[in-house]
């Protein structure tokens, strides 16, 4: 999370599990989501939250292939961050406009 505190944004909302009701009343602008923590399944809840925050950025951090990505981003993710991605990536994909 220090990485997207570097930023300067504020970080309102962790859980393993989307939060629906959370979200939208957050309207947050960015929201990151680590694949491999997850409760419920990955690609379900990036379609949950592209369907709460529409307009949100959606950065998804994943330890998966290329494959999975484009489907990733096909369902709502708006950049996805391989296992590679560092602190540094992370920062740059929550500060880019």
């Amino acid at each position: 999370m220090r990485a997207i505190s570097d930023t300067g944004a504020e970080v309102v909302l962790t859980s393993k599990r989307p939060h629906v009701r959370s979200l939208r009343a957050v309207r947050a602008d960015v929201v990151v989501i680590d694949a491999s923590h997850l409760c419920v399944a990955p690609l379900s809840a990036i379609r949950a939250v592209r369907t709460a925050a529409p307009d949100a950025r959606i950065i998804v951090c994943a330890d998966a292939d290329a494959v999975w990505g484009a489907v990733a981003r096909a369902v709502g993710a708006t950049v996805v961050l391989g296992a590679e991605a560092g602190a540094r990536a992370l920062g740059s994909a929550v500060a880019t406009d």
